[in-house]
């Protein structure tokens, strides 16, 4: 199986997303790659950034800290959300090797 990696549309990621492995001759999981975790990772740590940064030496909450405190839970919010719909593996199978049909038996 070949699987070609160019864009169908202008916009989206620059880097690969997920990976197509083959577990045997007539199954394959579409699963999450290594960049598109470090992506979420470094979103997920500069969203906790934000949120911290907001809070540094106050024992009091000031109206100041509203903007960065929404802003920090919005990047912790986007990373886990594209995370969990990131990591759901998709997997393949034929129906048999006669009807040569692909089969989506959806997630795992």
């Amino acid at each position: 199986m070949q699987t070609s990696w160019q864009r169908m549309h202008e916009g989206g990621a620059t880097f690969q997303t997920t990976k197509v492995i083959k577990v045997h001759k007539d199954k394959y999981k579409v699963m999450m790659s290594i960049k598109a975790f470090l992506f979420y990772l470094v979103i997920l740590i500069a969203g906790l950034a934000i949120l911290a940064s907001a809070f540094k030496g106050t024992v009091e909450i000031p109206v100041s800290i509203i903007i960065p405190f929404l802003l920090g839970l919005f990047f912790i919010w986007a990373s886990l959300y594209m995370f969990y719909h990131s990591n759901e593996s998709m997997t393949f199978e034929r129906l048999s090797e006669f009807l040569n049909i692909p089969l989506w038996d959806g997630t795992e």
